[in-house]
């Protein structure tokens, strides 16, 4: 080609693409003038008309073919028969409603499942923070060794203080809690409990956010007794939009300054924060630095790593460590500096990273199922066009060209799945952020965008590729001399395959599903030492100052307890902590050798009024319960589980002297006067079990905390008396946040969200996967049965019993079943080890849950493969060999 001669078929390529039907005109009138002119040369040669035509059509070499020449020449003939691709591969798949609905169904399912759980992927684990500088942003806790991954403790105040002034490893440095009482707000006179997080000055600037409305946290805040940032949430709902910026509002009795409004779109932990209240830097926390508790947030600066950063840390902390009190579990620990997008992952849920990894892989299973169910469709459907795709080759059609009008047709059906899967996932979406089933980090909105589409673009594309090629390849490979005898068999050798491997991956998706379930299902029933049913509960807070002394603190819950056990149908009423809290040494009075000393701070404490362990039903192993005798002026005692007696009590517990902390330290002496059963509790560390740690139980008269829970037996439906012991308790002082009442069953139930909704999605997933796998094994036994209708009626007319048709075509689809299940089970033994720390109760290899799922499996089978066996037992022989 000589230089340059390209520029000048750029006019007739773009004539081709996009005029192509003039163009077409244009080489067809230009052959018919050549064909012409060679006609008139050879009729001026002598020849007749006739034989002059058919010598200058044999020169030309044949219209058609020199047509298809030309058209080659023009390097765009590929655009065309692609358009041409998509309009016969529409018309082929509106030809065949059935199989064209039922294919974009299971594609949209699939499709959908994965769109769906891939944006929750982004959102949580792949998107960066939509702060400033997210890749920089930590957090920083106090830790152990046991506990390297995840921080064990808060920081003190005065360690954050000790850091934000001489780190050089970070930019910006700031402090925040949410290990305090709640404080309550002041709206329509009635005083309502909210989550606010007390933050230092710098915490917005930390993430690099500013308000929406307003201004966030400045240096003259320091110069007001209290300064907040409203939720956009809080401020649209509680507050209804008012115009609120820079007035007051009322928080824990005192007027403090609205300094602005964070955008709709912020969060942090926890995300359903509502305000955030200033620390002040001459307030309480700088008062109390050694007993005030944060969180540290930090930017690191450029260029420092996370590991050098922790090590500058340790080096300040060593420096003040001395100050800190003798028993302060802060000595044994070290600063633990983490990245902030995968703390907020963990604290969410402690096995969230590997729910979502989990899932994700699950709904990989359910979209692999569904294209290999229409695999088989597409193998079933090439049989009834063996005779189409032979007429195409002797008319001169490519392997290539019938491939590449196959898999137009298969990228057609993932086009309209991938189409009908967004919306599914949409809907799920909508349904996951309106409801909230479970708890999802804060940072990055669930939301279909670019990437989630792109996401499902390509899902589209690899699925056509998944279920197209082989049915594809296979159809390319026609034999006009055996289109009917043979390949029509290969073709249902290749389904059989594709049914045996959705078997398998049905097997591993219901194997998960079992475990998940049958784990849930152990944590929910585990006996927890009291019995949580005709229980309800509530926190109450008597911080206030008129509740300061010990005396109005007793009084009040003891008016409270005659009040609410006046009510009908309450049967007791006692005031307790929820959970246990401590992390205490113990010494035991007289004990030397191993027991000298402080022993393991492992026990906990609760301070409890005499009717607890009646009301919650735990019961009485030795000794007594507290009685009216023991008061703050008696000698003071105490209460132990089973755990701690049988951990570090020798003989006989009651009677023993034993002390919250070291031997030498200041706490009084307590006499055990009691064993009761062990109270399982939540684990903080691990989402899927239990612990029963040792516990200190103190008479609430002796020890009558602020903050405690009120806990109410009911002979009749809780929720009956909530309104009684509401209006109770409003009576008494109604100055005080109204009672937040659940029933027990109803509290317990949070810590069981991430596991419910993890196994309801896995479970939903299976059952996806065992229906297509269903739908899968019935096609390709319905299609083995008319391919062998004429087999089928020769043995009928040999004799052969009904009942032994019916056993040929279970037979057949039992084997694949069979064989799908060995490998199932092999790849379940294999894939469920990941589950282990998702699961409680239950090994990751319990063979009866492999069981149980495999039999269940072979009932779906057996019924797939009934109603075509029953369609083969009504063959008439004479019709059968008549039509073959």
């Amino acid at each position: 080609m000589r230089p340059g001669h390209w520029l000048y078929t750029i006019p007739l390529r773009l004539r081709s693409l996009f005029r192509w039907a003039q163009a077409d005109q244009e080489l067809d009138d230009e052959l018919r003038d050549h064909l012409e002119r060679k006609t008139e040369e050879y009729v001026a040669q002598g020849m007749a008309q006739e034989e002059a035509h058919r010598r200058a059509r044999i020169d030309l070499g044949g219209i058609e073919q020199t047509k298809e020449k030309c058209r080659d020449a023009r390097r765009v003939n590929w655009v065309q028969d692609f358009f041409q691709d998509l309009r016969f591969g529409l018309r082929m798949l509106r030809k065949s409603p059935g199989f064209t609905t039922v294919a974009i169904l299971t594609l949209a399912l699939g499709i959908g499942a994965n769109t769906a759980i891939f944006s929750v992927v982004d959102a949580v684990l792949l998107r960066s923070l939509p702060y400033k500088n997210p890749s920089r942003l930590t957090i920083i806790w106090q830790t152990d060794a046991a506990h390297r991954a995840s921080g064990a403790w808060f920081d003190t105040y005065r360690e954050f203080e000790e850091w934000a002034q001489h780190s050089k490893s970070f930019e910006r440095l700031a402090a925040l809690t949410w290990a305090r009482v709640p404080p309550t707000v002041r709206l329509r006179d009635k005083r309502e409990r909210i989550l606010g997080i007390p933050v230092t000055s710098g915490f917005f600037s930390t993430l690099g956010v500013e308000a929406a409305h307003g201004r966030t946290f400045a240096l003259e805040d320091s110069q007001n007794a209290c300064t907040v940032v409203l939720s956009d949430a809080f401020w649209h709902g509680e507050l209804g939009g008012a115009d609120i910026v820079g007035r007051t509002l009322t928080v824990n009795d005192e007027s403090c300054l609205v300094a602005g409004i964070m955008p709709k779109d912020f969060s942090f932990y926890p995300k359903r924060t509502q305000l955030w209240m200033l620390i002040h830097p001459k307030g309480e926390y700088a008062k109390n630095p050694w007993s005030s508790m944060v969180g540290v947030v930090g930017l690191l600066a450029p260029g420092v790593s996370r590991a050098s950063a922790e090590a500058e840390l340790k080096a300040l902390q060593a420096r003040i460590i001395n100050e800190a009190p003798p028993e302060s579990v802060l000595r044994m620990a070290e600063p633990d500096v983490l990245d902030l997008q995968s703390e907020f992952v963990w604290l969410t849920g402690r096995n969230l990273r590997v729910s979502l990894i989990v899932l994700f892989a699950a709904v990989t299973f359910v979209l692999l199922i569904a294209c290999a169910n229409v695999a088989t469709l597409f193998l079933s459907r090439a049989v009834g066009r063996q005779r189409e795709f032979g007429v195409r080759a002797a008319l001169g059609s490519s392997r290539l060209r019938t491939i590449r009008q196959l898999l137009t047709e298969s990228l057609l059906l993932s086009i309209f799945g991938g189409l009908f899967g967004v919306f599914l996932a949409i809907a799920s979406i909508r349904y996951l952020n309106a409801m909230n089933p479970v708890e999802l980090p804060p940072g990055n909105p669930i939301t279909i965008n670019w990437q989630i589409l792109a996401f499902t673009a390509l899902l589209a594309i690899l699925s056509a590729l998944l279920f197209g090629l082989a049915p594809a390849w296979k159809a390319s490979r026609v034999d006009l001399n055996a289109v009917l005898k043979k390949e029509g068999r290969r073709t249902h050798l290749a389904a059989k395959y594709l049914v045996v491997a959705e078997v398998a991956l049905s097997l591993v998706l219901l194997a998960g599903a079992a475990l998940m379930i049958e784990s849930l299902n152990r944590l929910i029933s585990t006996p927890l030492g009291f019995q949580p049913a005709h229980l309800l509960t509530a926190n109450i807070d008597l911080t206030s100052k008129t509740y300061s002394t010990s005396d109005q603190r007793l009084n009040f819950y003891n008016k409270l307890k005659s009040a609410v056990l006046a009510i009908p149908g309450v049967q007791g009423v006692a005031f307790a902590p929820l959970v246990s809290s401590g992390s205490n040494a113990l010494s035991v009075e007289g004990k030397s050798g191993g027991y000298q000393g402080a022993l393991g701070n492992d026990v906990s404490e609760a301070a409890v009024d005499e009717d607890y362990f009646r009301v919650m039903e735990i019961p009485l192993l030795k000794g007594r319960e507290f009685g009216a005798t023991d008061q703050q002026k008696t000698l003071p005692v105490a209460i132990i589980n089973e755990a701690l007696a049988s951990k570090y009590l020798h003989g006989d517990p009651v009677g023993q002297h034993i002390r919250l902390g070291k031997s030498e330290d200041k706490n009084p002496w307590l006499t055990v006067v009691g064993v009761v059963g062990n109270v399982k509790d939540f684990v903080v560390f691990k989402e899927m079990g239990y612990v029963t740690d040792p516990c200190v139980y103190l008479p609430l008269t002796q020890s009558p905390d602020s903050t405690v829970a009120i806990l109410a037996r009911s002979a009749r439906e809780p929720s009956a008396v909530i309104p009684a012991i509401r209006d109770k308790f409003s009576h008494l002082d109604d100055s005080l946040p109204p009672l937040d009442l659940s029933t027990m069953r109803e509290w317990l139930s949070q810590f069981f969200n991430q596991p419910r909704f993890r196994a309801g999605l896995l479970s939903i997933f299976a059952s996806l996967g065992l229906m297509l796998c269903g739908i899968g094994i019935f096609g390709v036994v319905s299609q083995s049965v008319a391919q062998r209708r004429h087999e089928i009626g020769v043995r009928m007319a040999l004799g052969a019993r009904q009942s032994h048709t019916l056993n040929l075509v279970l037979r057949e689809g039992m084997g694949l079943v069979a064989a799908g299940i060995a490998i199932g089970v092999a790849g379940a033994l294999a894939l469920t080890r990941a589950l282990s720390s998702l699961l409680y109760g239950v090994s990751a290899t319990d063979p009866l849950t492999l069981a149980a799922v495999a039999i269940l499996l072979l009932f779906v089978a057996i019924a797939a493969c009934y109603v075509p066996a029953r369609r083969a037992m009504r063959v008439d022989p004479m019709v059968a060999l008549s039509y073959e």
